[in-house]
């Protein structure tokens, strides 16, 4: 159905498209549109007049609508592009039983300081499109045809799902009832349903069945599954690629083991051997080992990575499985990363778990930890380290995104302990690299500024007055001085979320200075102070100092100073 949509999409644009054609040399600086062009590409090709099953249909019709122009429309995000062009961000609003409400907006990519970027001071165009839900009286899935292979598990999207509380299946063809092995939900909520089906012995290459879905509200709907006999070219497994860690017992299996005779399972390069051996389940063909070898010398475990192939054969198979094992780098941290990369947001703190295998923790640096733009909230704290003996988890957090420094490399030294169950396990010292990367504060074009963040005070007049002026979208703060500096106090998270990006523009004749600072205070408090001066007699001239306030992630406000007789 995805694919349908899709389809659809680019076909009902295919009579109105027209395509620029750029050199190599001019294709990075250069595109054909604005943003008004790409709005109407995409109400062309996702218009209001079709309904739609979900939000997920709309961005697949959305990526088919783009489709002739991918390389200059992008549906995802990035901190860097490739060059120039627009990024059109989707976001599911609300959605009823009647409406899918949909905010999308438009942003330009340009070019700043070197890199291609979403432009804050770029054309942005943005609107809320409501779509009406295709109501349909059975059950809407995303496939009507399935091939399958033995065990295997067939997830199947079900738009409707919110519609019915209970499902009930049927397989229609006796023949071949022994391949379907029922279902389960991986997420009713998100309409994800699992199909799982079994190694069939009598599989002809034309064997199929129907399998009938329905529910206590809604008509059947039918799915053709398709049973495809089992491959005699080569074995199958659950997984080819295997992402593992020093001294962690690692898995796959052999689809439809027992179908085969004399299974051998070889590591190609003889030098390898796991501590323990290879072992295979006979009543599930799972294959597991401990990352770890025989040969203390071959245990690299500060190599960011060892590759061990396995090759998998029976008799009748004409062409071995390969097996790649990859083991990284031992982790110290308890992250969903491969590595001891951490990656840290502006003003959210990370509670990042500890691996249990690791004791007396301790992060050092050749530079000052304060030098930095992290925020560490726990463990011992000294000029150049911090030591978690006595913790289970890191708690950090980022000061502030800088484009020219986000990387943190940090020394970690601890005790590890490699435990391999019933092979015992001992513990060593170690030494390595744990990286922290912030990321950029999310860009949204619609953040206003929270007015109540400001206060305005002066330390040469006591009578210094200011409020706020709002006319439609323009914001004001206007200030009444007969001084030449002011001090801005602002809420420190107008700074923080500014990825180190705020402009104050003004006229170069007002000589208007400030001493705002992006680096980490020894102490973060609530509000931060800024504090600005400009040039007493012509202010006095000119009867006011007027400039506009801009950061990428807070839409546009304005200081006017005027001067009080």
């Amino acid at each position: 159905m995805k694919k349908l949509l899709i389809i659809l999409s680019s076909f009902s644009l295919s009579a109105q498209t027209s395509f620029l054609i750029v050199s190599c040399s001019d294709w990075q600086n250069k595109t054909s549109l604005t943003v008004n062009d790409v709005m109407s590409i995409f109400l062309k090709g996702v218009p209001t007049s079709l309904s739609r099953t979900s939000f997920e249909s709309i961005v697949s019709s959305a990526e088919g609508a783009f489709m002739h122009w991918n390389n200059e429309i992008f549906l995802k995000y990035y901190d860097v592009f490739d060059h120039k062009g627009f990024y059109c961000n989707l976001e599911d609003v609300s959605t009823n039983k009647s409406y899918i409400k949909v905010k999308i907006t438009i942003s330009e990519i340009n070019k700043i300081q070197g890199q291609f970027k979403v432009d804050p001071n770029g054309q942005v165009i943005s609107d809320a499109i409501e779509y009406k839900i295709y109501q349909q009286d059975k059950i809407l899935v995303d496939k009507e045809d399935i091939y399958v292979q033995g065990d295997e598990t067939v997830k199947l999207f079900i738009s409707n799902s919110n519609m019915f509380s209970n499902l009930f299946t049927e397989w229609v063809n006796d023949a071949t009832k022994d391949a379907y092995d029922g279902f389960y939900w991986e997420n009713k909520e998100k309409g994800i349903l699992c199909l799982k089906f079994k190694s069939f012995a009598n599989a002809e290459d034309k064997a199929w069945s129907d399998l009938i879905l329905w529910s206590e509200n809604l008509e059947r709907t039918t799915i053709r599954v398709h049973i495809k006999p089992l491959d005699k070219d080569f074995l199958s497994v659950s997984d080819k690629y295997i992402n593992t860690n020093w001294a962690k017992q690692f898995s796959f299996q052999i689809n439809n083991y027992n179908f085969y005779k004399n299974v051998k399972i070889e590591i190609l390069d003889k030098k390898y051997n796991f501590l323990g051996g290879l072992s295979v389940e006979q009543n599930t063909g799972i294959v597991s080992a401990y990352a770890w070898f025989s040969n203390e010398t071959l245990n690299d475990f500060y190599s960011p990575r060892t590759d061990v192939i396995l090759s998998i054969s029976a008799d009748g198979i004409k062409k071995a499985t390969r097996v790649l094992i990859r083991i990284n780098q031992i982790k110290v941290f308890d992250n969903k990363n491969i590595d001891n990369t951490n990656y840290l947001k502006v003003g959210e703190e990370s509670n990042i778990q500890l691996d249990k295998s690791i004791k007396n923790l301790k992060l050092s640096s050749e530079k000052s930890i304060n030098k930095n733009n992290i925020i560490f909230k726990n463990g011992v704290a000294t000029e150049n380290s911090i030591d978690y003996t006595n913790e289970k988890a890191v708690n950090v957090e980022g000061w502030i995104y800088n484009s020219d420094e986000s990387n943190y490399t940090f020394d970690l030294t601890g005790d590890y302990t490699f435990d391999f169950k019933n092979n015992g396990k001992f513990t060593k010292k170690i030494t390595l690299k744990a990286t922290f990367v912030i990321e950029s504060f999310k860009f949204d074009p619609k953040r206003t500024v929270d007015q109540n963040w400001f206060d305005v005070s002066s330390n040469l007049d006591d009578k210094l007055s200011w409020k706020w002026v709002n006319k439609g979208y323009v914001k004001t703060l206007q200030i009444n001085t007969n001084k030449e500096n002011i001090t801005l106090k602002t809420n420190t998270n107008f700074i923080r979320y500014s990825n180190s990006w705020i402009r104050f523009k003004t006229n170069n004749e007002d000589n208007l200075q400030n001493d705002l600072s992006y680096d980490k205070p020894s102490v973060i408090s609530e509000y931060t102070n800024i504090n600005f001066s400009y040039d007493l007699q012509q202010f006095k001239d000119k009867k006011n100092v007027k400039f506009s306030v801009q950061s990428p992630n807070f839409t546009i406000f304005y200081i006017s100073i005027n001067y009080r007789s």
